[in-house]
């Protein structure tokens, strides 16, 4: 009992000298939340010398950080996103998004539909770190088992026809054939010399693994610039098949033999029907022609 008195005073002494904080445990509100960090898209260079990840915030713009594994070099890029690692572990290519404050400004003064600011491109060579930026871009893709050049697609001029004859163009082409919207610029870089080749009215685009080919489909200038089209990785296009219609579904093989469905040969009918076409470094060829029902509905 001796022991019990003794104890009893130096415990509510120590209770008495302890913060509120240590006493209770506060609930977590949103405030909390907003100040955690997730990692995001974190991906691992082929050569396993650099990682790059994404911390987003519950409330706020995200960090993109790339941090070599076998030293201390990093680099922060505000707001980046998606990073991919070139298939040679030399650079990594990221897109940009626009700050959540002007995108917010700009949907409160326009609305749903309002012209919001558009997403750019980092280009980072990981030999020293430095970024390559480009303004307004779609979107990019590399090849998956080839470093030395990618491709990004641009956001359009947002150009169209005169305002007045929009209704009348509508009307007109009510029964015709469908089209697809017209394409946006597409930009193949050349990694290592930052020398670029730019081609017209691209819509979908595709790297062949190994990095021998890119092929794009296009569609612009009412039907003049539709097709598609493969690009050598010395710069050079050609056509694999032109015409008048819509070019879809686009694959590409790991060694760059492509397929794809067109509907450029039913273009008389106000439903025309798909062709399957492939072409294995050459002019396309149909495999598959219309009015046949070898293509099931919901294809294109």
């Amino acid at each position: 009992m001796k022991l019990a008195r003794t104890l009893f005073p130096a415990v509510a002494a120590l209770l008495v000298t302890l913060p509120i904080s240590a006493q209770e445990r506060r609930a977590l509100d949103h405030a909390d939340y907003d100040i955690w960090n997730r990692i995001q898209n974190d991906v691992l260079s082929a050569d396993g010398r650099w990682l790059a990840y994404r911390l987003v915030p519950g409330d706020g713009d995200a960090t993109m950080i790339v941090r070599a594994l076998d030293g201390d070099r990093s680099l922060t890029l505000e707001r980046g996103a998606s990073p991919r690692f070139t298939a040679d572990s030399r650079y990594v290519v990221a897109m940009i998004d626009p700050m959540q404050s002007a995108v917010d400004a700009a949907r409160e003064e326009g609305g749903r539909n309002a012209d919001t600011p558009k997403d750019s491109l980092a280009i980072i060579d990981l030999n020293d770190l430095s970024v390559t930026r480009v303004a307004d871009v779609q979107s990019f893709e590399l090849a998956e088992d080839a470093g030395g050049w990618m491709a990004y697609l641009l956001d359009s001029d947002g150009e169209s026809g005169e305002g007045d004859d929009s209704d009348e163009a509508e009307d007109s082409d009510s029964e015709e054939a469908p089209r697809l919207d017209d394409g946006s610029p597409l930009v193949a870089r050349t990694l290592g010399s930052g020398a670029e080749r730019r081609f017209e009215n691209a819509v979908a685009y595709a790297f062949a693994a190994d990095g021998s080919a890119l092929y794009y489909t296009a569609s612009g200038n009412d039907g003049a610039a539709d097709g598609v089209f493969r690009v050598r990785a010395s710069g050079t296009a050609e056509a694999v098949t032109t015409g008048e219609g819509r070019y879809v579904q686009l694959a590409v093989s790991d060694q760059g033999h492509v397929a794809f469905l067109s509907d450029r040969d039913d273009r008389g009918d106000e439903a025309p029907e798909f062709s399957l076409y492939t072409a294995q470094g050459g002019a396309a060829e149909m495999r598959v022609g219309p009015g046949n029902g070898a293509i099931p509905s919901g294809w294109a």
